[in-house]
């Protein structure tokens, strides 16, 4: 599996993961990435990547539906926390909210909790989960 950065959702070929990518916003700090496996892209991650945060923001981890239930969603977020962990962040945090209709809030959450994120008390819907150090 491997990422790809693009800067405009036209650069994206597969018409729902496309879609998708117009729909989320994107601010100086947002990073927005295309997976790829076997040639084929298959999902999508948007993160914020902040230069004075120590924490970087996961936004979105995205899977086509006909690629789900094959451990590829935890692929997508051990990536994201190794980019993070890459470019100096201590934390990474999520905004817990289901975009898609076949996921429910718990269920996003438990799923989650199993990869170690903890809810953060001030803030309803987010979780967050320290970086161990790559040194």
């Amino acid at each position: 599996m491997e990422i790809q950065e693009f800067c405009s959702p036209d650069g994206v070929q597969n018409e729902v993961l496309r879609e998708r990518a117009q729909v989320g916003g994107r601010g100086q700090c947002t990073r927005q990435y295309v997976v790829i496996e076997h040639e084929t892209e298959i999902g999508l991650l948007v993160m914020d990547l902040f230069p004075d945060k120590a924490y970087a923001f996961l936004y979105e981890v995205f899977v086509l539906k006909e690629y789900r239930l094959r451990g590829i969603g935890g692929r997508i977020l051990d990536t994201a926390e190794k980019l993070a962990r890459k470019n100096g962040y201590r934390e990474l945090y999520v905004d817990v909210v289901p975009l898609d209709s076949d996921y429910s809030q718990d269920r996003l959450v438990k799923w989650y909790e199993q990869r170690g994120y903890k809810p953060r008390s001030h803030r309803p819907n987010e979780m967050a989960k320290e970086l161990a150090s790559t040194t």
